[in-house]
């Protein structure tokens, strides 16, 4: 639920809102296909379990677990402050363990080592098997899935934030004790973070070695191919313009959504040109009344009524 509000939040100026998640565990198109939408609603996923149960640990709110280990993380500029690790961070050992008996994330899609060999007798090399290709893209899809859900877990643990309190005489900080914590999902630089990498995802193919590499996705030369990293967005099919309803490709369209045309550019992608796709918008006029002029009287506090006429856009 939580992963949902959050994502929903972070791309409500974008014709694809997150708003299919809201139908879980009903999986519309856009969620199974291996789109970059598939793939970020798996990365805000693992964000938030590694969060909730991490946090959950270190509060004691949870049996059989309780604070994480103390100590600095790579960041330089932390080290050479010479700071005092201790405290109650989040056990992100206790979150690892617990997402990948949960998910399975780590061996989602991968290949196994033994290969079956195939019966050549009874193979037919002129009749193309349906079922196996869908098994095939159902297990490269899963490989995707493993890794959004490694690459949200990444993300988090590489963008913890540094929790100091102070001690000394009369707060002069002479000593500063520091530990770790995951960040929240309404922490508004996770959503940027996140949004980021999703707007970088990777379109990619599986080698022979089941390693994921970015390819050119209109089909240019291999050279190009590069290994992905852990905290890439991968996907495999690309995103239909979401503008109108089609089942489909999943698309819930954008008509009756809110946008916007005043004190926002042109480009920006919550401009109802955008928003709308071309096909217009409609103005509501509302007038707004809010509390104003407040004043204390007699130890009562009074309050004026204020007015104020508010634009919405709709597109059509």
């Amino acid at each position: 639920k939580a992963a949902v509000f959050y994502c929903m939040k972070t791309f409500q100026d974008r014709r694809w809102n997150c708003s299919s998640a809201e139908r879980l565990p009903y999986i519309g198109k856009d969620l199974e296909s291996g789109t970059q939408e598939q793939a970020i609603v798996h990365a805000f996923s693992s964000a938030s379990l590694l969060f909730e149960i991490s946090r959950r640990c270190a509060q004691n709110k949870m049996a059989h677990c309780s604070c994480g280990p103390s100590g600095p993380n790579t960041n330089k500029d932390i080290i050479q402050e010479k700071l005092i690790f201790a405290g109650c961070p989040d056990n992100i050992e206790i979150g690892l363990e617990y997402i990948k008996k949960f998910t399975g994330y780590h061996k989602l899609g991968r290949k196994k080592l033994k290969k079956r060999k195939p019966n050549r007798e009874n193979l037919n090399y002129y009749v193309v098997d349906k079922q196996a290709a869908m098994q095939k893209k159902l297990k490269t899809i899963n490989r995707l899935n493993g890794h959004n859900y490694e690459a949200g877990l990444k993300i988090q643990m590489e963008n913890q934030k540094q929790h100091c309190k102070c001690h000394g005489v009369s707060g002069a900080c002479t000593q500063r004790i520091c530990y770790r914590q995951i960040r929240r999902l309404d922490d508004e630089e996770l959503h940027t973070i996140l949004r980021k990498q999703y707007l970088a995802a990777k379109y990619v193919e599986i080698q022979s070695d089941d390693t994921l590499v970015a390819v050119d996705p209109f089909g240019g030369s291999d050279e190009s191919a590069k290994p992905v990293s852990s905290k890439d967005l991968v996907f495999i099919e690309h995103s239909p313009d979401y503008c109108e309803p089609d089942t489909s490709t999943g698309s819930l369209g954008t008509h009756g959504r809110k946008c916007k045309m005043d004190n926002v550019s042109k480009t920006s992608t919550e401009h109802c040109t955008n928003m709308c796709c071309g096909r217009g918008y409609r103005m509501l006029l509302e007038q707004l009344r809010t509390k104003c002029g407040c004043r204390l009287d007699e130890f009562k506090i009074y309050c004026d009524d204020c007015f104020s006429n508010v634009k919405t856009y709709y597109c059509l």
